[in-house]
């Protein structure tokens, strides 16, 4: 399995988009996650892969950028930090519940980054970009 997902359906699927105040996704698209019981969700394969595969994407590009890796390297540690968990793993796809920014923040900066690190606590623009058609990526201000 690829470290990073070249499908187009992984620009849509991020959760962050209507986070980041781009909108909700197409009401023709499937539903990210499929049902909640007792604190479990069951996710559609094919959107966690794509999720899971963009998710380490961004945490590579984290570790090359911020923390110095090669991209060998950094494709490495998203394996490492994204494994892939069965559909009956409980708790599947609890490392989503923090976008990839932190968990690398976390890796490279340790528990306190957001304190001792105050400029590392919300990503840049660019980071912001990687799942968006270029078309639709943010600009920075000014």
């Amino acid at each position: 399995m690829s470290a990073f997902c070249l499908r187009p359906c992984c620009h849509f699927l991020r959760k962050a988009r209507c986070l980041r105040g781009l909108g909700p996704r197409p009401l023709s698209s499937r539903p990210l996650r499929q049902r909640v019981y007792r604190g479990a969700v069951t996710w559609n394969e094919d959107d966690y892969l794509c999720y899971l595969h963009s998710e380490r994407r961004a945490y590579a590009w984290v570790m090359r950028h911020y923390g110095g890796l090669s991209p060998e390297e950094a494709g490495k540690a998203a394996l490492e930090n994204y494994p892939y968990e069965p559909p009956e793993a409980p708790f599947r796809g609890l490392v989503f519940h923090d976008e990839a920014w932190h968990w690398a923040m976390l890796t490279i900066h340790g528990h306190r980054y957001p304190a001792e690190h105050p400029e590392l606590a919300d990503p840049p623009y660019a980071y912001r970009a990687l799942d968006q058609p270029v078309n639709e990526r943010p600009q920075p201000p000014g």
